[in-house]
């Protein structure tokens, strides 16, 4: 069964997958949680046998996510989790920094897991690191002395590995590298699992939702027991009375306008900006290619996700699909 409300969920631009925000209150799900550890360390691990821990250093630097166990050892390390735009040498030293951090506190070395949600910095750069024997979709890199093994998923390491009933591990770093605001754009919607991370998404602006309500309910609690303490003259009560209960109805519609409107307006900075990513995707398209000769999608896509572009998309097939898709509609309105 399909649930529509899910599918209809639109999500802020600021809180769309891949930001800071959504990913870790994401990765710190206790089932993400448990989907990662048994990724990264093997099934034979407890589950809920790790919690999460403070990422604030004694240097002041914070990192994104720690798991650790109830009893750290080398066979239970921590694990260390960033989900960092552009992987680069400077983002390489602060890894290393974070994983000494790691090592004073715990005296053990981390695995390491980063999601990398737009791109490497370079292709020379990227060539560093190679993808693992059993697991291809995770890249490894060189990590003696400061990390026991430092893993990488990106859009371009699991393009391959890309379908409905997908694994796990691939979903996640699916959902978190096409940064789409709504399930109903993503090509493979139909995955239990990405649809299990939107229903998180949607319970946590829930819980922002009902922030809200819990602030309006403490103000019109506030009016409601000033009326029932009163305790004067009926006519002078009756026009407290008045006053108090224009006084809630002012703090409800006050309310009320500001969800609307902040809805209303983070709907719009989405859809602007997610008509400005397709957009500047099509135009470098149609300015890679030359009129009426076949596309090269494979070079075309890489070329574009070393620009930045592309975000919505997690392979050169998708690309090419919503390319044409779009050219249908276009012809079709004309």
């Amino acid at each position: 069964m399909v649930d529509n409300n899910e599918n209809n969920l639109y999500l802020p631009f600021e809180l769309r997958p891949g930001t800071d925000v959504t990913s870790k209150f994401i990765m710190n799900d206790k089932t993400v949680k448990n989907i990662i550890i048994h990724e990264l360390l093997g099934s034979n691990i407890s589950n809920n046998l790790y919690h999460s821990a403070s990422t604030e250093w004694s240097d002041g630097t914070k990192s994104d996510v720690l798991y650790v166990p109830t009893e750290v050892n080398n066979d239970q390390p921590p694990i260390l989790i960033e989900i960092q735009n552009s992987v680069d040498q400077a983002f390489m030293i602060r890894l290393i920094q974070y994983c000494t951090r790691v090592y004073e506190r715990f005296q053990v070395l981390p695995v390491v897991l980063v999601f990398v949600v737009v791109k490497f910095s370079s292709k020379e750069f990227e060539k560093k690191f190679v993808p693992k024997v059993n697991t291809p979709y995770l890249l490894e890199t060189s990590c003696e002395f400061w990390a026991q093994e430092v893993n990488f998923i990106s859009a371009k390491s699991i393009e391959n590995h890309i379908k409905v009933g997908m694994n796990q591990l691939v979903a996640l770093a699916y959902f978190t590298t096409c940064q789409s605001a709504s399930l109903s754009l993503l090509e493979y919607a139909g995955d239990s699992t990405i649809r299990f991370l939107y229903s998180i998404c949607k319970a946590n602006m829930k819980k922002k939702g009902d922030g809200e309500l819990v602030d309006i309910i403490d103000q019109s609690t506030e009016q409601i027991r000033k009326a029932i303490g009163l305790d004067e003259d009926p006519i002078l009560t009756a026009e407290k009375c008045k006053g108090f209960a224009k006084n809630l109805l002012e703090t409800i519609e006050v309310q009320k306008r500001k969800l609307v409107e902040m809805y209303e307006l983070n709907a719009e900075a989405s859809q602007k900006q997610q008509k400005k990513y397709i957009a500047e995707d099509f135009e470098f398209i149609e300015s890679s290619s030359e009129p009426d000769k076949p596309k090269k999608w494979k070079k075309i896509y890489d070329e574009g996700k070393a620009k930045g572009l592309f975000i919505s998309y997690t392979s050169s097939n998708s690309l090419k699909s919503s390319y044409h898709h779009s050219k249908k509609r276009e012809k079709a309105r004309k």
